[in-house]
């Protein structure tokens, strides 16, 4: 639950392509929407008991985020140069500081922005896989 709701948070503040997002949990990391898949995909991992599927989870996991994040990391230095300069300074790139940065710039909070960017899909995903693992324990 705690990667859905990050994962809910961070996009009820990013406003994509348009605007750096620096509110929120941007406050915390660079990246909370890829922070909190990593929450879901080690929830997965152990909710399923399973070494392979946490062998899956770090082999992906592990090919696929650092080049989404160095991506994603140029995009911003290309769109916002000096606000993204400046933003990466007191934010770290994936795990969140303990303490929020200092605020700034305004990325207000909007649940519009929720069902903009999609992020039903997170939630239903995490919910069929959920439903799935329930029935497995309770056929077994």
């Amino acid at each position: 639950m705690l990667g859905l709701l990050l994962r809910a948070w961070a996009s009820c503040h990013i406003r994509k392509d348009t605007a750096l997002a620096v509110c929120g949990p941007y406050r915390f990391t660079r990246n909370p929407l890829y922070f909190g898949n990593f929450l879901l995909g080690v929830s997965i991992a152990v909710g399923s008991h399973s070494l392979w599927a946490a062998a899956v989870f770090a082999g992906y996991f592990l090919l696929f985020y650092p080049v989404a994040i160095h991506v994603e990391k140029k995009k911003m230095e290309r769109l916002f140069p000096e606000e993204y300069r400046i933003y990466t300074k007191s934010v770290p790139i994936f795990f969140p500081r303990l303490f929020p940065a200092p605020r700034r710039g305004d990325s207000p909070f909007s649940t519009r922005r929720y069902s903009a960017n999609k992020e039903q899909r997170a939630l239903v995903g995490t919910f069929i896989f959920w439903a799935v693992l329930a029935a497995k324990y309770l056929l077994l």
